[in-house]
């Protein structure tokens, strides 16, 4: 039998292994978690190009920093949270955009990159992806697959931001930084290197654990590498500028050896200058310099990092100033070694040899000589042998005969003419003859022949007749031929011209000459602001014997004039006079007396002179009635005569057309008494006055309107 000690005992020991069992499992499920944070749960399922897929044909194109296209890869995950790097290549990310319970991201990435870094902190370490090929200008469909979520420590890690900033500029777009994936301090050699990408100003700001990483930088060949320890502290941001020193500068040409006509020679090949900086790895460089005219140049130059070394060679000039002359012919091309150098004269720096020169013209035979150039110490002048000219004939003859003939538009006499000795190819020549149409002819000149040119002149023309009003009625030698413009077929010569326009002087020419090389006949008709019929009303006034305002109306038929006139004088007034009874012997009455209006008429002839000038001579008639007016009477009536008399007048009218029925007019008259009433007869006696009203010089001035 078990005793009760022994029972107790063993029951304790079973507690202890249980518990020890249970302590075990909980440090394997922790071992697990640790191992488990320390992998990726991210996988692609597939990757494969999709050329049916239209994305990359629309408005999801990007270009990279270079301004190239960039490929489209889009990826299809049932979560969130991705993002998407390429290390120092371009690589931007839309979305991500729900579609049917899938989330979409789509990625820009540069042109020819083989691999991605795919990240999500939910799932572990990101996935470095390879492409297994360089990516090309089209879309790819990628399709991601996520295990459990990782869990994670939840023990505090200090972290801190790390701003970097890589110069020169240049060296930004070629620049690649890579940093430590452990905080440890080991050889960078040995270390596991992350790159990070650059913006586009060489900034990049990245958030680290505390502690001490490794960072390198490289931007290629023709940058110093950067390489050094970057510690992280809790305290503060990081900043770290780094500067790549270039492993190149440059060479300026400057002098002679700047010309464009210059060809540089570094390290045996052609170097494209064009006056600006030439850029060359630091070190030492051969360098070569040939300039047309001047003695090749060699040397050895020696370039330092970021600098620009001014280099001006001492290039020995090696020509002579050199004058081409062509004896008697300034219009003869000069060539050199079949180049066209001038006419008459050139001036060319040549180098020492020998060279073929020619004197050249069109229809010319061409001369040729060799001249050599054995110094360059002084200039040298060459007279050249003009090109001999080729020779032809031409016969020129015309119908009729006796034509003016210009060839090459010189004078050369009248037809028939033979040219014995003409250069040879294209010539004009024109003829002309009184009545006849002026013609032109080109003509070819061939060498040892005889051509001939032979012109049949016309006399026919068409001729347009128009006026500067734009119409009007064309008689021709008297023989009606419609309204203007109007045109005629007919032979030159001489023509009776007559054209008439309304409000128009008429045109008429007996020897008007139609010219056939003078198609478009200009009739310039004058403006008849006079005519033979019309009526006008005049508004003035006069001076003289009568002094007041004045009107008259009146016309003008077949320059037959007649006009009515009205005066009223201003002012007019008799001195007092005093009438006695002669029967009753008392005082007298004091009367004064004035025209009460003036009132006639004329008739004349009218004599129009040019277009707005006309002299009408007229004779006429006024009756003048006066009017008494009562001053005072100191007894009784006395008896008052009346007066009136009438008055003949001579004179002329003389009118100047303003414009189509405006104008001015002038009329200076004679007037005399040739009837009077006994009391009119009695006042101009008594005051002379009155007497005036009735006899004397006017000067009528209007201003008149006809139509």
């Amino acid at each position: 039998m078990i005793s009760l000690t022994q029972q107790i005992k063993h029951d304790m020991a079973s507690i202890w292994i249980g518990a020890l069992r249970v302590v075990m499992v909980l440090s394997l499920l922790t071992a697990a978690q640790t191992i488990s944070a320390q992998r990726t749960s991210i996988k692609v399922q597939s990757f494969e190009a999709n050329d049916t897929d239209l994305s990359y044909n629309t408005s999801r194109q990007k270009e990279d920093n270079n301004g190239n296209l960039c490929a489209l890869i889009i990826v299809h995950t049932s979560v969130s949270g991705f993002t998407f790097s390429a290390g120092s290549a371009f690589c931007e990310t839309d979305g991500p955009e729900l579609d049917n319970g899938e989330n979409l991201y789509f990625v820009h990435i540069a042109k020819g990159t083989k691999k991605m870094t795919i990240r999500n902190d939910k799932y572990g370490k990101p996935l470095e992806f390879d492409f297994n090929t360089r990516l090309q200008e089209k879309t790819y469909d990628m399709f991601l697959k996520t295990g459990d979520v990782v869990v994670i420590s939840n023990d505090y890690v200090e972290k801190q931001w790390t701003l970097i900033d890589v110069t020169p500029l240049s060296a930004v777009p070629f620049a690649m930084v890579e940093i430590s994936t452990a905080t440890v301090d080991k050889d960078p050699n040995q270390q596991t290197m992350t790159p990070v990408a650059l913006n586009s100003n060489g900034h990049l700001e990245k958030q680290l654990e505390v502690g001490t990483y490794w960072i390198k930088v490289s931007a290629g060949n023709e940058y110093g590498e950067y390489n050094g320890k970057l510690v992280v502290k809790g305290d503060e941001a990081i900043k770290l500028p780094i500067n790549l020193v270039p492993h190149y500068g440059w060479l300026k040409l400057e002098g002679a050896s700047a010309a464009e006509n210059v060809t540089v020679y570094i390290d045996r090949k052609v170097q494209q200058h064009k006056n600006a900086p030439i850029q060359l790895a630091s070190g030492q460089h051969e360098i070569r310099i040939i300039r047309p005219l001047y003695k090749q140049w060699s040397g050895n130059i020696t370039i330092s990092d970021g600098e620009t070394l001014s280099y001006n060679p001492p290039l020995e000039a090696n020509f002579a100033e050199t004058t081409f002359t062509v004896h008697n012919d300034p219009e003869a091309e000069i060539y050199i070694d079949g180049q066209f150098e001038g006419k008459g004269t050139c001036k060319r720096p040549l180098e020492p040899g020998n060279y073929t020169v020619e004197t050249r013209k069109e229809n010319h035979h061409k001369q040729s000589k060799v001249v050599q150039i054995t110094t360059t110490k002084k200039a040298e002048t060459f007279e050249l042998d003009p090109p001999v000219p080729i020779m032809g004939t031409l016969t020129i003859t015309s119908s009729p005969s006796g034509a003016s003939i210009k060839l090459d538009g010189v004078d050369i006499g009248r037809t028939p003419k033979t040219i014995n000795r003409i250069l040879i190819g294209r010539h004009e020549v024109q003829f002309s003859a009184p009545n006849c149409k002026t013609e032109a002819r080109a003509v070819t000149v061939k060498q040892g022949e005889e051509t001939n040119l032979n012109v049949n002149l016309s006399s026919m023309g068409s001729f347009t007749f128009n006026t500067n009003t734009g119409y009007g009625i064309l008689y021709i030698d008297g023989k009606y031929m419609g309204s203007i413009p109007y045109t005629w077929e007919a032979p030159s010569g001489t023509y009776d011209i007559e054209v008439s326009s309304y409000g128009y002087k008429k045109f008429h020419k007996k020897d008007y000459v139609l010219n056939v090389n003078k198609p478009d006949v200009m009739i310039r008709l004058k403006r008849q602001l006079i005519t033979k019929n019309e009526f006008y009303i005049d508004l003035g006034g006069s001076i003289g014997a009568q002094k007041g305002v004045a009107a008259n109306i009146g016309f003008y038929a077949g320059n037959f004039n007649m006009e009515a006139n009205v005066k009223y004088l201003i002012g007019a007034k008799s001195q007092p006079i005093e009438w006695v009874n002669n029967y009753n012997y008392f005082d007298g009455v004091q009367y004064e007396y004035k025209p009460m209006i003036v009132m006639g008429g004329k008739m004349g002839w009218g004599i129009i002179c040019g277009t707005r000038f006309r002299i009408t001579p007229q004779v006429g008639a006024y009756a003048i009635l006066l009017k008494e007016g009562y001053i005072n009477s100191s007894s009784g009536h006395a008896v008052v005569e009346k007066g009136s008399c009438a008055t003949v007048t001579a004179g002329a009218r003389f009118m100047l057309g303003l414009t189509p029925h405006i104008g001015l007019a002038v009329t200076p008259e004679y007037m005399f008494n040739v009837a009077a009433s006994p009391g009119y007869k009695l006042l101009r006696e008594t005051d002379p006055t009155i007497k005036k009203w009735s006899d004397g010089f006017n000067l009528n001035m209007y201003l008149t309107f006809y139509f």
